[in-house]
Parts: structure tokens; sequence; C-alpha cells
């Protein structure tokens, strides 16, 4: 994942996997409303002809910030609930 940038390179990237007739799918961080940052994933799908020259290119991007952040807090909870389950254990090991 990378911040877009217009020099980033990301869409030349895009570009070159489309010209070969591949999806090109990527996830990049976008600066929105009220300065908070925006996950969004897109791909750039090519259409080709009947010589499988590519004539068009489709775009199609999903705002996936709701599903990353809580994707980072069921880590956060998951290592909390690691932790506790180690302490528990350790206490009964020495309870013992």
């Amino acid at each position: 994942m990378g911040k877009f940038t217009p020099n980033s390179g990301t869409f030349v990237l895009g570009d070159r996997a489309c010209a070969t007739g591949e999806t090109s799918p990527h996830e990049v961080e976008v600066l929105a409303a009220g300065n908070t940052i925006a996950n969004i994933d897109f791909s750039i799908k090519p259409i080709t002809d009947e010589t499988n020259r590519v004539v068009f290119l489709i775009w199609e991007a999903q705002d996936i910030s709701n599903k990353k952040r809580a994707g980072a807090e069921i880590y956060k909870l998951k290592t909390q609930l690691e932790k506790c389950v180690a302490e528990r254990t350790l206490r009964a090991i020495a309870n013992l």
C-alpha cells in the first residue's frame, strides 16, 4: 500500500500491467474530508478488442477505511486477549 502522489508511479505500474491485459489492483491512502486518511482499494481492468489490443480501461474504486479500522481493532483485541491468556496461564501454573 502506498500514498498516492501524482509522481508516485502507482498509475504507471497499473498501466504496465493493463498493457498486458491483466487487471491491476492497488490500495492507496488519500487525504479525505476533515484531514482524515481514507483507504481506497481500486483496480484498473483492461478491455481488449478482438485482436487483444487494450481499447478501454475500467477503473473501479471502493472506500475500505471502515474495513481497515475494524481489522486494526480486531488485531488489538486479539493481542490483548492473548496477553490475558498468557498471564492467567502463568498464574495457574504458579499456583500448582
